[in-house]
């Protein structure tokens, strides 16, 4: 009985090494010489962390984001060599706002060089993994910050050149006038040619 199992196990473990390897196989990088076109942050579903407390903010197509980080943005990337890209996103945007009688309204512009490496995860799932440092300038001096953006989209292949991006996002603003930690999940569409 006891050699039986043993070979149960042994059976078991060239199954499960011959399926890691046929996986391992499947897994590439996106090709050198790629260009992405993407519209970003379509739709969103954000915390905003600040000391006493937090904000939940949830948007499709740019309302009601009231934040720079909450607002669709278009980004670029170009594949410098297999799997590592390297781009960014520009965003606009502006809100008005009425609070408790008082309004008024907010613009902004934000500008995020980024690098990332994408990597097949299946034939139709792709793993993009960015990281991006830039600005946020807007209209009135607590609008203007630093930003450190990480994000971990998921593509999922529509066609062989446009999937929808969704996944994970943290954006850590670092000016005075933001105390902000945004950490949510963000969908998009991504053109890929």
């Amino acid at each position: 009985m006891r050699r039986n199992t043993q070979t149960w196990f042994a059976a078991a473990a060239v199954v499960g090494a011959v399926s890691v390897t046929q996986e391992a196989d499947a897994i590439e990088p996106v090709a050198q010489g790629t260009f992405a076109v993407s519209a970003e942050r379509l739709a969103a579903s954000n915390f905003h962390f600040y000391p006493g407390g937090f904000n939940w903010v949830n948007q499709f197509l740019g309302a009601p984001g009231a934040t720079p980080f909450d607002t669709p943005r278009v980004g670029f990337d170009y594949f410098v060599i297999d799997g590592l890209s390297i781009g960014g996103h520009l965003g606009l945007g502006f809100y008005v706002w009425d609070n408790n009688g008082g309004n008024g309204s907010d613009a902004w512009i934000a500008l995020m060089p980024r690098v990332g490496y994408a990597f097949s995860l299946s034939d139709k799932i792709d793993f993009w993994p960015r990281l991006g440092f830039g600005v946020i300038a807007g209209d009135a001096a607590p609008n203007d910050t630093g930003v450190l953006t990480l994000d971990a989209m998921f593509l999922y292949d529509l066609t062989k050149n446009v999937a929808l991006e969704f996944g994970p996002a943290i954006d850590l603003p670092f000016a005075a006038g933001w105390q902000d930690a945004i950490v949510g999940g963000n969908a998009g569409i991504v053109a890929r040619f």
